[in-house]
């Protein structure tokens, strides 16, 4: 499980090269994304999406976050399977639940989702 708080479509690029370089096989790929309403939605998603077999979409606990269904509608028009989680706790443990040893598995999109990933995780 990586995790990365690319928030803006830049980062969002840099992070899928590298998960890219990290793990050649798309089928070993797995995406949860949760981002705030006022970044460049389309631009990550765009930049994220292609590059998973598996994406959960959420919306983190922040006033300025984007509703899962939204989410999921930017989703939607990259890839077919798109899974909408009620928490990033319940996204973080279901993907490490389906994920076979040779996955990958991002968390990104803000750093909140990564703050709330990292207590779902055991960490601080």
């Amino acid at each position: 499980v990586l995790l990365d708080g690319a928030h803006n479509v830049a980062a969002a690029s840099v992070v899928a090269q590298a998960i890219v370089e990290w793990e050649p096989d798309r089928e070993h790929r797995a995406l949860l994304l949760g981002i705030l309403r006022d970044k460049d939605v389309a631009g990550i998603v765009a930049a994220l999406a292609p590059h998973f077999d598996r994406i959960g979409v959420v919306a983190p606990s922040s006033p300025r976050a984007l509703g899962s269904d939204e989410l999921a509608a930017h989703v939607k028009k990259h890839v077919e399977r798109c899974i909408r989680y009620d928490s990033v706790e319940e996204g973080v443990r279901d993907l490490v639940r389906r994920a076979d040893p040779r996955d990958t598995i991002l968390v990104t999109g803000s750093l909140t989702v990564v703050a709330e990933a990292r207590r779902a995780l055991g960490g601080t």
